[in-house]
């Protein structure tokens, strides 16, 4: 089992584990560098297991109770938060570390294939949480006051969804350029150089970015 239990800091960005494949090993161990609290969703509990890692909550229903406290002998103390069958586990999660004080969280969750409520989930604590999600090799995140500015290298692409029929998109450092130009739909563009690119809307929208 990984040492990376060894040190807990509330200060850093917790991780949540609603699905467990979105990520290549390297890129899951980057988030499990510094020792984050890591709380995991029942039913790929079995999976994350498997990584040989320190658990801290497990989130589960009422009916699993008893055979989650089994698995979870070797990993004591786990504290483990029950709902009621058909209750959102994920929201239990991320309400979980809202109450505790964490200031952010890595979401690993798919909110690509059949993810429309997972993503109606992890949109309901933007600005409550500082929330990146990790879905289907991209990294996930809410713009903040409906801009972002970041360097980014020649060739990185994002998709950019909105989240307002109405909203205009400017982009400037991408291609293809957008003018305030009115924004229904996702849309993909690609740093045309190494350099600072900047994306800033009249909405709210999401940035995903391609990882490898």
């Amino acid at each position: 089992m990984s040492s990376h239990h060894i040190v807990r800091d509330e200060q850093e960005p917790a991780l949540v584990v609603a699905q467990p494949d979105g990520l290549s090993e390297e890129a899951r161990g980057a988030l499990l560098e510094w020792s984050p609290t890591v709380v995991v969703l029942s039913p790929v509990l079995d999976q994350v297991l498997r990584w040989g890692i320190k658990l801290d909550v497990v989130v589960g229903y009422e009916a699993e109770v008893a055979e989650l406290r089994e698995k979870l002998k070797p990993q004591s103390p786990v504290q483990v938060l029950v709902i009621a069958e058909g209750g959102d586990l994920l929201a239990t999660a991320l309400i979980y570390l809202q109450q505790n004080r964490y200031p952010a969280v890595n979401v690993l969750a798919d909110i690509h294939v059949a993810g429309v409520n997972t993503f109606r989930t992890v949109q309901e604590f933007v600005g409550v949480l500082d929330v990146v999600t990790y879905s289907q090799g991209y990294k996930c995140w809410p713009a903040r006051g409906h801009r972002v500015e970041k360097w980014l290298p020649k060739g990185q692409v994002w998709e950019l969804l909105p989240l307002q029929p109405d909203s205009r998109l400017r982009t400037r450092g991408m291609f293809p350029e957008y003018d305030n130009e009115r924004w229904t739909a996702p849309v993909t563009v690609t740093a045309e150089t190494d350099g600072r690119v900047k994306v800033e809307a009249t909405g709210p929208f999401w940035i995903y970015e391609k990882i490898e």
